[in-house]
């Protein structure tokens, strides 16, 4: 199985107008595994492109000024691997929510949680509330890097600082990005079975994992036997209309179950006896992303006029690749 993955490559002299770069495995005099052009970015740098199977690397580079064979190691590509989690926290208290009446069973806690999932997935899967999450990180993606062993000639001070600081280039790292953005808070971390202290790691922006002990974060390749295991909580809460649109549903649904009138469509609205009418309803409301539901469908509408079914994302072609969790 290829991979496609990005790798940026700074110029280390004055005069590189083109980049040629080449992956090799067992020695530089073995047949390249993979070859690309790079691209020339506004910042100077070039991007390279690579589709190829997961593994570690020895990177060549040919300039218009030589060949250069020592270059970094490049491992491809990154992976999370999400295990199976908890299900999403109801919007809706069980408290909330009328109680039922004698002799019927109490559904609640089920109306509740189906109103949630529901409203989660038709307002575009934003607001998951605290949710738990535990990830196998594997193959880091690693930047083109020497200053492991210090800055080299052509090769700017920023440039040194920044790639120390990430320890790109290595096969492992300083900083791992977590597929979820909006992280709460990273609850253990394993590095080959044992864990490390809180005081170990720090959360950045939200999404970015930094090691503090001076190691470096070890990223493998086989999911059976995984190096870096991280489990944190994160999501967006749901706002007040979100919650009241919950409990209108979840309202709706127990009102359905229990055989009292309610507004969720229903599928024959009409009956008549003389010359038997009948006048059924098309869900085109349900198709269409609704619930059926005004007080709920006005809240959908606010917050996912486009109707989407995901997150948004934006996407760069000079951003680092991040695989999103294999479900």
């Amino acid at each position: 199985m290829t991979h496609t993955s990005t790798w940026t490559y700074t110029p280390t002299a004055v005069g590189i107008t083109d980049v040629h770069v080449a992956l090799h495995q067992g020695g530089y005099d073995t047949t390249p595994v993979e070859e690309a052009n790079g691209v020339l970015q506004p910042d100077g740098s070039y991007a390279v492109t690579f589709e190829a199977p997961a593994g570690t690397y020895q990177v060549a580079v040919t300039t218009n000024l030589g060949t250069d064979l020592d270059g970094p190691m490049l491992t491809l590509p990154v992976r999370a691997v999400r295990l199976p989690g908890e299900p999403l926290q109801p919007w809706v208290t069980v408290e909330e929510l009328p109680a039922p009446s004698s002799g019927q069973p109490d559904r609640r806690a089920d109306a509740a949680q189906a109103a949630t999932d529901l409203l989660w997935s038709l307002s575009g899967r934003i607001f998951s509330g605290p949710r738990q999450t535990t990830l196998h990180l594997l193959a880091a993606h690693c930047s083109h890097s020497r200053a492991l062993a210090g800055p080299f000639e052509g090769m700017s001070t920023a440039h040194a600082a920044r790639d120390t600081y990430l320890g790109l280039g290595c096969g492992c790292q300083r900083l791992v990005q977590l597929p979820d953005r909006d992280v709460r808070e990273v609850t253990a971390v394993l590095v080959d079975g044992v864990a490390l202290a809180s005081g170990d790691w720090r959360l950045d922006s939200g999404s970015q994992l930094v090691r503090l002990d001076g190691g470096r974060w070890p990223l493998g390749h086989d999911e059976a036997q995984p190096r870096l295991t991280v489990t944190y909580l994160y999501g967006q809460d749901p706002p007040a209309g979100g919650r009241l649109a919950a409990l209108a549903l979840a309202t709706a649904y127990l009102k359905a179950t229990s055989g009292s009138a309610c507004q969720l469509p229903q599928r024959v609205t009409t009956l008549s006896t003389e010359g038997v009418s009948l006048v059924f309803d098309d869900f085109a409301a349900l198709r269409e992303g609704s619930t059926g539901l005004p007080q709920a469908d006005q809240w959908l509408a606010s917050v996912n006029p486009q109707r989407s079914h995901h997150r948004n994302r934006t996407l760069s072609p000079h951003a680092a690749r991040y695989a999103r969790p294999a479900l």
